[in-house]
């Protein structure tokens, strides 16, 4: 399923959010994330966090200590050239908001849904002419809620996608992915969640 919305940032509801964001990202501290495994990949410096592939090109997730229900996520997010990243939703068995390429499609999945586990492909939701929305090589803005089942992203102010999942757990951390097999480097920064 392919799913493409135009629609101004404001029309993803608020409303239902109460208090206030709280950054995620603590000066040049990750007292707020932990590393799985802990191989040094994560390093933080100015507020801006980086993801970077170690010398053997094993992969690594940095999790929020903090487990979530319904949420809004957002952060901005750094890389050049050929990347496969992501932003893992609820834990290690959720949904994975792509960032960057995907490595089996060669071609770039920034903000669509990565969920093999759905039955519907490897890429149940596409973001697509993402290649339009995005500054290259450039800080870019990614917006995702939740709430329930239902996955909405925005893209620079844009809506990409807004799709139902069958399989997100009720609850997990949320986790920013350094991709095995892969020499890569991204970076995060304005990391913050809004959540019931």
């Amino acid at each position: 399923m392919r799913l493409l919305c135009t629609i101004p940032l404001l029309t993803l509801p608020l409303t239902l959010f109460a208090g206030n964001w709280q950054n995620l990202i603590q000066g040049d501290s990750l007292d707020n994330w932990v590393s799985d495994p802990d191989r040094g990949h994560w390093t933080v410096k100015d507020g801006v966090i980086t993801g970077k592939s170690d010398p053997e090109k094993k992969g690594s997730m940095l999790w929020s200590k903090e487990e979530f229900e319904d949420f809004i996520f957002e952060t901005e997010f750094k890389f050049v050239d050929f990347i496969d990243s992501g932003i893992k939703l609820k834990g290690g068995d959720g949904i994975q908001v792509n960032l960057g390429n995907s490595i089996s499609q060669r071609v770039n999945r920034t903000a669509s849904i990565f969920a093999p586990q759905e039955g519907k492909g490897r890429f149940p939701a596409i973001a697509e002419n993402v290649h339009e929305i995005m500054v290259p090589n450039g800080w870019n803005i990614i917006r995702i809620q939740c709430e329930g089942k239902r996955i909405m992203i925005m893209l620079n102010g844009r809506e990409v996608v807004d799709y139902i999942s069958k399989t997100l757990p009720d609850r997990g951390p949320i986790g920013l992915q350094v991709h095995g097999n892969l020499d890569m480097e991204i970076h995060f920064r304005n990391t913050r969640i809004l959540w019931k």
